[in-house]
């Protein structure tokens, strides 16, 4: 009998240490991003929690997925699903951590890591549990040695020993590890402001590429656009200046013609004089039209190129304006991450005063929580004798609610089958006196006075509707109101269990 308990015993242990590496292995398979990965752990979880028979290597394996998993590597035999069957036993290359003690440790390593940055408090808790393990592993090394002596479990304890001995030293050089990077772990928040300081400035310097790459384009289309307009005008003024060469060759063509013109009229003034005067006229007027014609068209062509010189320098103004305000936001942008750099540098001297009025802190906060913790242990112990005196008054009121609801039930079902007799009886003695009135009147009447009977007859019957009609209303009310009383006892019942349920 003592044997089977101590197996039992060690039984309860596992699950209880394959509960707690679970716990620990869930928020890593979580957080795998590859979706097969995560479906064959998914898969090998299922496959260890249906297994019972195997429980030693059953947490052999949780905790080797747990190691591989703790690295970021999944491979070996979790890399394919699971065999149908029973598990075989892993090879001697693995590191195995199956003891119920050392993946308890573990599971404590792990939420401590979890959970530090966020809990100061947790730290004490958990290493008082490391050292209450440790006090009793060796207990539990020496009944399992016992329980393997007395099943035939292992033929050698001596090598079995070795191995557990050889895994606990591995676990303390991971809790010592462990204990020289915790403090590194309060500085997080500090790293990852800083962090974030660092990618805003390459966020700026990224930008301030962005502007002089922008600037830089925007200077290579303007220097393009004033070519483009050079080229124009100076197309433009080269054909000007050949038409203002054409009409110049035509007015030295005219000139030479009207002198010829003069010449002409002074030989011919001597003999036709009012001739000449006419014809000297109108080469006058056709002179002064061809020079008004040319007088026109020149200033036309002036008009032209001032407006053409008015719109290139107002491009020239606003593209200068577009410069300076770049040049502007570049320099506001320069100051920023000047700024940005100072600031980093104050927190990066600040850092080392921060770390110690944390660690004094710490140290407050943890005299405080243990503090904290004895006066809400005493309370609860308080609050939860009064929650079972109040859980049995709330049962005997249940009782009664009951007792009551029953007693309500039967009084409604009497009270109705009266109501329904007493009304069936009056509709029945209604009934019987339309019927002798009726023959009573048919009877004594005459035909003259038929009529009047048959409208005393249908006021009759009309009475008569009205009262089943009120009858029947005041039945299904009643009915409604009893059947509301039943619904909220019942609703009263059920949140009363609920509330019992829940304590």
């Amino acid at each position: 009998m003592p044997k089977i308990r101590e197996y039992n015993d060690e039984a309860v242990k596992l699950d209880e240490c394959f509960k707690e590496t679970l716990s620990c292995v869930r928020p890593f398979v979580l957080a795998l991003t590859s979706p097969e990965s995560a479906q064959l752990c998914k898969i090998w979880l299922n496959k260890l929690n249906a297994v019972s028979s195997q429980r030693r290597l059953r947490n052999e394996y949780l905790a080797e997925l747990f190691r591989q998993l703790k690295t970021g590597h999944i491979g070996g035999v979790f890399s394919r699903p699971p065999p149908n069957g029973f598990l075989l036993p892993l090879p001697k290359s693995y590191h195995m951590v199956c003891i119920s003690s050392s993946v308890s440790n573990l599971s404590d390593y792990t939420m401590k890591s979890h959970h530090s940055c966020v809990k100061p408090n947790a730290k004490c808790t958990q290493h008082q549990r490391r050292k209450t393990l440790l006090k009793h592993r060796t207990m539990d090394i020496t009944s399992m040695n016992k329980c393997f002596h007395a099943m035939n479990l292992f033929p050698t304890i001596s090598s079995h020993d070795q191995k557990l001995q050889a895994q606990n030293e591995y676990l303390r050089d991971q809790l010592s590890e462990y204990r020289k990077n915790c403090n590194r772990n309060a500085n997080d928040y500090l790293s990852s402001s800083i962090s974030q300081l660092t990618t805003d400035v390459t966020t700026l310097k990224v930008k301030l590429k962005e502007m002089e790459q922008l600037k830089n384009s925007m200077d290579e289309s303007y220097k393009e656009t004033v070519q483009e307009y050079h080229f124009t005008v100076v197309e433009q003024f080269t054909e000007l200046k050949q038409q203002l060469a054409e009409s110049r060759l035509k007015s030295e063509a005219l000139d030479h013609s009207i002198v010829l013109m003069a010449k002409k009229l002074e030989q011919i003034s001597y003999g036709k004089d009012e001739q000449s005067k006419i014809m000297e006229q109108q080469w006058i007027d056709k002179i002064k039209t061809i020079c008004e014609r040319f007088d026109s068209f020149t200033k036309e062509k002036n008009k032209e190129l001032q407006l053409k010189q008015d719109l290139l320098e107002k491009k020239d103004t606003e593209l200068l304006k577009k410069d300076v305000r770049r040049r502007e936001e570049i320099e506001l942008l320069i100051n920023k991450i000047h700024d940005l750099e100072t600031k980093l540098e104050m927190k990066i001297r600040d850092e080392d005063k921060l770390q110690k009025i944390i660690n004094e802190q710490y140290t407050v906060m943890r005299e405080e929580l243990n503090k904290m913790r004895i006066e809400m242990d005493n309370e609860t112990q308080k609050q939860n004798q009064n929650l079972t005196s109040q859980v049995s008054t709330l049962k005997k009121a249940i009782v009664k609610l009951a007792k009551s609801k029953e007693k309500l039930e039967y009084n409604y079902e009497k009270k109705l089958s009266h109501i329904i007799k007493n009304k069936d009886t009056e509709i029945k003695f209604l009934h019987l006196q339309l019927q002798k009135q009726k023959n009573e009147l048919y009877t004594s009447l005459s035909t003259e006075k038929q009529n009047e009977v048959d409208n005393i007859a249908s006021a009759l019957e009309k009475r008569y509707k009205a009262l089943l009609a009120e009858t029947e209303a005041m039945s299904e009310t009643k009915t409604q109101e009893y059947l509301m009383r039943i619904a909220i006892l019942e609703d009263q019942i059920l949140n009363m269990k609920k509330f019992e349920s829940s304590l």
